[in-house]
Formats: structure tokens, C-alpha cells, sequence
């Protein structure tokens, strides 16, 4: 399989994913999101891996799946506002806190 095809294979992973944290922050079921990150940081090895595969095949070229990106950082920054939302109600702080620092955010 082609790089290229590896990478679109995994961003749609990614956006699976994505979608599913989403619900999972909106049920705010934390057991649930913790497995969804664990299974993003093993596609992200893959995607790097991909991303670089890519990279050797096409020298020179510039990196594609542009707007399937800016799609899938769109969706992530709104999953972000939803675990703040979340994390506002009190809505088990301690697990909160963990996840909000798996997802890159502060929690004050």
C-alpha cells in the first residue's frame, strides 16, 4: 500500500476517533475517553511513521491532506471547549484534570 493511502487510512481512523471522543466527553464517560487517547497515541506512531514513508516517496512534494486536517484540528478544538464545559460543571474533577492534560489543556 502506498503512503498516501496509509495516511488517508489512518486520518479516517483519527476522525472516528475524534467523533468518539466527543461522545464520550458529552456522556462524560472518562473510562471510555481514556481508551479512545490511548488508541489516538498508537495511530499518531503509525501516522509519523506514514507521514514519513510519505515524505521519502515524494520528495519535494508538499505534505497532502490539507483540509482533512484543518477538518480533524476543527473537531479536536471543539472537543477541547466540550471537556472544559465539562470540567466547569464538576463533573468528576480528578478525572477531568487527567484527561484535560491528555488532551494538551490546563486545568485550573
Amino acid at each position: 500500500m502506498s503512503a498516501r493511502k496509509d495516511i488517508a487510512r489512518l486520518l479516517e481512523q483519527w476522525l472516528q476517533l475524534t467523533r468518539d471522543e466527543a461522545t464520550a466527553i458529552q456522556s462524560a464517560s472518562w473510562p471510555a475517553l481514556r481508551d479512545i487517547q490511548s488508541r489516538k497515541a498508537e495511530l499518531q506512531k503509525s501516522l509519523s511513521q506514514a507521514e514519513k514513508n510519505w515524505a521519502a516517496e515524494n520528495p519535494g512534494e508538499p505534505k497532502p491532506f490539507r483540509a482533512e486536517v484543518g477538518r480533524l484540528i476543527s473537531l479536536v478544538a471543539r472537543n477541547a471547549e466540550l471537556l472544559a464545559a465539562q470540567m466547569r460543571l464538576g463533573t468528576q474533577p480528578e478525572k477531568s484534570t487527567f484527561i484535560a492534560r491528555a488532551l494538551g489543556m490546563r486545568h485550573e
